[in-house]
């Protein structure tokens, strides 16, 4: 069976305050003890030293003990020769037996007045007791400590029937207590529980002040990612099945008809090299899809952009030559960091777009240069230019500005997109204007790295 955190919380403080509560009491106990044996001392010493002085002044073995005892009740006392003879004794205590005691406590231990103390048992009490050698012998006197034994007893009882319950108490208030800790976390599971796979726009509430307002910030970020990627792939999806079932269809119906009745050789061949291109398209527009849903990996080393734009220039100029346009590329020394195939990616889509939008005659410009913090490539055509409205449509999926023309002379309306989502993936920026000439001229912005010159 799992214990919840919430148990084992309580639980852990429960037996740590339990321990640290026992070491406390003991440790009560323990001193409370050393202090009742003090104040015995404390009794004891002057009654001992009283009797000490009277056998000197005296100049006898056995002073009046029963003065002192009757000074002070409690007390027993008695003086032995140097045999062990009880000489004298006089309290309700017998002290015969601790006359051995007496003698082994000699030297051990002792106090300034030159007192050896001790703890024995006589008969079946227990005393404090002290000696002391005086002239010709060797006075005793004991206390008896069994009431204090009592009241020690019965603290160290009370203490431990208190342990019990304070023990229960703190676990309580830790139970309550943690029950407000973790609300938090369970008004989060509240929440989640009423998130469902068709509405992914929901979030979890995030308490400012809270120590959970952290966790709630990264599950919140985790879901944004989770949506995003979600909404991907049910864009890829719909995509997919939007701008397949037309040549597919048209794929079928050509073979259809192909095999509907007998051709010749060469009728078969033309409808096989029909079929050949449309498969092909099919397969240019499947690449772009993907490309357009697929993360961006994490890169840290940064890409030449000046060596970029010169190979784009390398790939293309034969094409501009067919198509009778200019292609006049300035460049500077300038870095960023993305991958090279990125970069290659945006500016071969923005390279593409403007052949296709450039009139016979006419320049395009492929230019770069430094714009504050970032790399500004841009592509400016001499064509009819993107109207206002359509500037942010444009970078949308398979948004074409000319519906009517055939796909097979232009693009699929993926390659913005794609641009678009590397470029900001990189903390950059495209964007398209007004070109000089009336054209249309796209920017891209990339953060740049500083060349060392």
């Amino acid at each position: 069976m799992r214990t919840s955190h919430r148990a084992r919380l309580a639980l852990t403080i429960s037996a740590v305050s339990g321990a640290v509560l026992a070491g406390l009491f003991l440790l009560s106990i323990v001193v409370f003890r050393r202090e009742e044996v003090n104040r015995a001392h404390d009794i004891l010493r002057p009654a001992i030293l009283q009797v000490e002085h009277d056998a000197e002044t005296q100049d006898s073995i056995s002073p009046d003990l029963g003065i002192v005892v009757e000074a002070n009740p409690q007390l027993s006392f008695g003086t032995f020769d140097l045999k062990g003879n009880l000489v004298a004794s006089e309290g309700a205590i017998s002290l015969e037996p601790s006359f051995r005691w007496a003698v082994s406590m000699i030297g051990k231990k002792t106090n300034r007045s030159g007192v050896q103390w001790g703890e024995i048992e006589i008969g079946n009490v227990t005393v404090i007791a002290g000696s002391k050698s005086v002239r010709g012998g060797l006075l005793i006197g004991v206390l008896p400590f069994d009431e204090r034994e009592k009241t020690i007893s019965r603290a160290a009882l009370a203490l431990a029937l208190l342990w019990f319950p304070l023990v229960g108490l703190i676990g309580a208030v830790t139970w309550l207590a943690s029950e407000r800790t973790f609300k938090p976390l369970s008004l989060m599971a509240q929440q989640a529980e009423l998130f469902s796979e068709s509405d992914l726009t929901r979030r979890l509430d995030v308490p400012m002040s809270d120590e959970f307002g952290a966790f709630a910030a990264r599950l919140n970020s985790f879901l944004d990612r989770l949506e995003d990627s979600v909404q991907r792939q049910k864009r890829f999806v719909e995509d997919a099945a939007h701008e397949l079932r037309t040549p597919l269809t048209i794929l079928r119906g050509r073979i259809e008809t192909t095999l509907m009745i007998n051709r010749s050789d060469e009728e078969y061949r033309d409808a096989l090299y029909q079929a050949l291109r449309e498969t092909e398209r099919m397969s240019r527009l499947v690449e772009a899809m993907l490309q357009s849903a697929l993360p961006v990996a994490d890169v840290t080393t940064p890409v030449d952009i000046e060596l970029a734009l010169e190979k784009v220039e390398a790939r293309w100029l034969d094409r501009f030559v067919e198509s009778a346009v200019f292609l006049a590329v300035e460049t500077i020394p300038a870095q960023t960091i993305a991958l090279e195939e990125e970069v290659d990616c945006v500016i071969d889509n923005l390279v593409s777009n403007a052949l296709r939008s450039s009139p016979q005659g006419s320049t395009c410009t492929l230019a770069m240069e430094i714009d504050d913090s970032f790399v500004l490539v841009s592509v400016t055509d001499e064509g009819k230019g993107v109207p206002a409205d359509k500037r942010d449509a444009i970078f949308e999926r398979f948004t074409r500005l000319e519906r009517s023309r055939n796909r097979s002379l232009g693009g699929f309306g993926v390659g913005l997109a794609v641009s678009k989502r590397l470029v900001e993936a990189r903390g950059g920026t495209i964007r398209v204007t007004d070109g000089p000439t009336g054209g249309a001229r796209f920017e891209v912005r990339w953060p740049a790295v500083m060349v060392p010159r």
